[in-house]
């Protein structure tokens, strides 16, 4: 099977998603993940009770507490929007326009592996090569190692039986 396609930065940031998902799979960071969220959630909690305390203990303060608090909440915002800001920036650049995942790729797969050619060179992978194989509503994301894989366009294979036959080609 031959075929040949060109991605996206949009693909670019869905194998980033799909990598991020893999390596918290792996490194079981829902848990650890949760217990470091619960120390920062606790002081945060706690910080919140007592200054709900201040405002019905000094009802004279009212305008003063209600400053800090919309202090705080812009302050926080910033700092939120500010991480997703700095993120988008990191993408637009990460990716040169003459990048090899930017440029045309052409594939040829058969039983036996993925021979992928691109714009700066040719490489092989017999099937086994592939670790993991994840997917979403547009592409397959062939895992050779835990955060990189190769993308592989589902539009670019055609036919349902043709995405198929190219899973079944996987190890299990």
């Amino acid at each position: 099977m031959h075929c040949s396609f060109t991605l996206s930065q949009a693909d670019f940031v869905a194998l980033h998603k799909v990598v991020n998902r893999r390596l918290t799979q792996l490194s079981s960071a829902n848990s650890k993940l949760f217990f470091s969220n619960l120390f920062i959630w606790v002081p945060l909690g706690i910080a919140f009770a007592s200054y709900v305390a201040l405002f019905q203990k000094f009802p004279e303060m009212t305008r003063d507490l209600m400053f800090v608090a919309a202090a705080f909440v812009v302050g926080v915002g910033l700092l939120v929007a500010g991480a997703f800001f700095k993120q988008r920036i990191y993408r637009k650049v990460m990716l040169s326009p003459e990048s090899w995942f930017l440029s045309e790729q052409t594939v040829d797969l058969d039983p036996s592996g993925f021979s992928a050619k691109g714009a700066y060179g040719e490489a092989y992978y017999p099937w086994s090569s592939f670790r993991y194989l994840a997917e979403d509503g547009k592409n397959l994301y062939l895992f050779i190692d835990n955060s990189q894989a190769f993308v592989l366009p589902k539009a670019a294979l055609g036919s349902l039986n043709q995405l198929t036959q190219v899973k079944s080609w996987l190890p299990s």
